[in-house]
């Protein structure tokens, strides 16, 4: 059934974006029953009451803190862009590496990259990262234990947190719910504990998150943006969070194709090396 009064459709979408934090093209022409030129207006429309931020193919919330998801709703989303962001930061990974893996859909992404790999330690608190990783012999795969999410399918609580501790890793990979200038976010509680501990035990930290992350916060800070020393992502984002990123010394390497090959400090796979060094933590 198609919404064919303007403000009732503008309505429907601003309920759309404030439930989902991100509202695809095709999502918001299946929800309206209208075509892509009219779901075009109504997403200009809305950006220009600052309600929303045109995204490639969709919108996303302006300032919204988002809510936590389910871990089938959100290995939905930005399926190309997860996989891309996975297989560029693969590239970031040494033989010989020990590396911390969070949990989420996109650090499932770099599993699978790694999956085929030799000579890498993984502790991971991702159970279906695990199910990948551990069907190559070649690889030294831990898990922390703990409470085991269904919601979530990771591993967390107090026996997850205790393992992180006596860990150290040249590098760790975590993803994110939201990143603001204010630092990196997760949605749920147990995960930004895990991921906190992470990143304070890894001597690199590396946060893999698409473009539909940038701009918005979430329950948990994991890290102020400071401890970070790169973001692997499908695009760059807007100049504003260019700029908030690279004050803090976050270098970003894109994943798509299309990035540009010199960009200065920003979308240079170089540049994460050099923002390592100018925060004084090894390479």
């Amino acid at each position: 059934m198609s919404v064919e009064i303007p403000a009732a459709r503008l309505e429907r979408l601003r309920e759309l974006v404030s439930s989902n934090g991100v509202v695809s093209l095709r999502e918001a022409q299946r929800a309206l029953g209208v075509s892509v030129m009219t779901v075009r207006r109504d997403f200009t429309a809305l950006e220009e009451k600052g309600l929303v931020r045109r995204t490639r193919g969709g919108v996303i919330a302006v300032g919204r803190v988002v809510a936590d998801k389910p871990y089938t709703e959100r290995s939905e989303r930005e399926l190309e862009a997860k996989a891309a962001i996975g297989r560029r930061a693969a590239a970031l990974v040494d033989e010989g590496d020990t590396i911390f893996l969070s949990g989420g859909t996109t650090c499932l992404e770099l599993a699978r990259a790694l999956s085929t790999r030799q000579n890498l330690t993984v502790i991971t608190t991702s159970v279906p990262a695990l199910t990948v990783l551990m069907a190559n012999s070649g690889l030294t795969v831990i898990a922390t234990g703990g409470r085991a999410d269904n919601l979530n399918r990771d591993l967390s609580g107090p026996v997850a947190e205790s393992t992180l501790t006596r860990f150290r890793t040249r590098k760790a990979f975590i993803g994110a719910s939201g990143i603001t200038a204010d630092g990196v976010f997760n949605s749920n509680l147990g995960r930004g504990t895990a991921d906190r501990l992470m990143v304070a035990g890894s001597a690199e930290t590396f946060v893999l998150a698409d473009h539909t992350k940038v701009g918005t916060a979430a329950l948990a800070l994991v890290a102020p943006l400071s401890e970070v020393g790169g973001m692997v992502t499908d695009r760059l984002p807007d100049q504003a969070y260019q700029s908030w990123l690279a004050e803090s010394g976050v270098a970003i390497v894109v994943a798509s194709d299309d990035a540009p090959s010199d960009a200065g400090p920003v979308g240079r796979a170089d540049s994460v090396g050099s923002a390592m060094r100018e925060k004084g933590q090894s390479l």
